[in-house]
């Protein structure tokens, strides 16, 4: 039977692949992916920048210390030493919106890199099922190519037996030339997938040589599910948390009453009748005059307006994702089953049938051929909208942050 032969044939040759080679799967991929060393450094670094940003907002300014040495040379020749220490303080309060909006930051650094992450994420699966599929379209070609082999070895024996019409051969031998070009060409096609997909995985992906796992994906998340799973989006958690931070920005600079530094101190005047000691205390502040923090408000007025549209742009625009990508991956999915089911499982029956009618002599080369051509492109359509259903799913699971797991 030619489905039998077709998936026995299909098993041998992945036990052979898998036993000379390392085959990778989806899982291994994105652990390799994700876990390399500059990978971490990425999201390491802007995690520990924003982290130097809250230190700097929680650390104090530091106080001054001066001292003024002052000689009068009059009757008395007095000398005057003065040693005073001073510090700066917020009473605007300020500086407990700043520390807010540094915290803030740091949250939205690490919904960023988690954000990153899942981008990264989302890329290795969509390179990996591109490359898988390639893979299973070459191999749909070289079965087909193999099974025309065996038919042409056939007839080349019954034609030297002088039990062939020549045309019959030729045909044959054609139909197996433009087969070895396909084969090629999906050779290219895989390996330049595969090498896309190696780009992201580095130096540990070296030692795989084929892939392995299912195209058609599985059920997707419920629909009546897909507004609240967007809301757990890390890019989204990340524009919004940046909104947060800059309006905390925008009310810290819109305090406009300056700093106070308090000075205490002592001073000791030598004169020549002795020596007077005393305590100095000292206040001091800026007028807000000419600089009233305007230019500090404009610019973070304008940091949270353009964080909030960029956060309602890309709500609205992953909203409207969620309906069509559902439905894709709902479609391409059930189309893709109840295809291989009826059109794929009836094109390898009527490649047993041809076969029978052609050695009964009731259908020429031609009919024959149309029938593992027909196997062929069924194959092939069953790829496709497999394929178009994993990529939805895809990018269905980054939107609803299923990709981030």
């Amino acid at each position: 039977m030619y489905r039998a032969t077709g998936v026995i044939g299909l098993l041998l040759c992945a036990a052979t692949v898998s036993a000379q080679q390392g085959v990778l799967t989806e899982d291994a991929a994105i652990r390799i992916g994700l876990s390399r060393s500059a990978v971490d450094l990425r999201t390491e670094g802007e995690v520990r920048q924003a982290q130097g940003e809250l230190l700097g907002a929680r650390t104090w300014p530091n106080p001054e210390l001066s001292y003024e040495r002052e000689s009068l040379n009059n009757a008395e020749d007095v000398v005057e030493h003065r040693l005073q220490l001073s510090q700066r303080f917020d009473v605007a309060g300020r500086r407990a919106l700043q520390i807010e909006a540094a915290d803030r930051q740091l949250e939205a650094a690490q919904y960023g890199t988690r954000a990153w992450r899942a981008e990264l994420k989302q890329q290795i699966r969509e390179r990996y099922f591109t490359a898988l599929y390639q893979q299973q379209r070459r191999a749909a070609y070289e079965r087909i190519r193999d099974d025309i082999r065996l038919l042409g070895n056939t007839l080349d024996r019954r034609r030297r037996e002088g039990d062939v019409v020549l045309y019959d051969f030729q045909r044959v031998k054609s139909e197996r030339a433009a087969l070895a070009a396909e084969v090629s060409e999906t050779d290219v096609a895989f390996e330049s997938a595969w090498q896309r997909l190696r780009a992201l995985l580095g130096e540990e992906a070296q030692g795989y040589d084929a892939l392995t796992g299912e195209l058609v994906p599985e059920q997707a998340i419920p629909q009546a599910r897909l507004a609240d799973a967007l809301e757990a989006h890390p890019k989204l958690r990340y524009l919004q948390t940046q909104v947060d931070a800059y309006g905390l920005q925008r009310r810290a600079e819109s305090r406009t009453l300056p700093d106070v530094t308090i000075g205490l101190g002592l001073r000791r005047d030598d004169t020549s009748r002795g020596t007077d000691n005393g305590l100095v205390l000292s206040a001091s502040t800026q007028l807000p005059v000419f600089d009233r923090r305007q230019a500090g408000q404009a610019r973070s007025h304008a940091r949270e307006m353009l964080a909030r549209s960029e956060y309602a742009l890309a709500r609205d625009a992953a909203m409207a994702d969620l309906k069509r990508l559902w439905t894709q991956v709902t479609h391409y999915r059930d189309s893709a089953r109840e295809f291989r089911g009826n059109a794929v499982q009836a094109a390898g029956e009527l490649i047993e049938v041809a076969q029978a009618y052609y050695r009964a002599g009731e259908i020429g080369i031609l009919e024959l051929l149309d029938a593992y051509r027909g196997a062929l492109e069924a194959e092939l359509t069953a790829l496709e909208l497999e394929y178009k259903a994993r990529l939805a799913h895809i990018e269905l699971d980054y939107l609803t942050g299923g990709a981030e797991q």
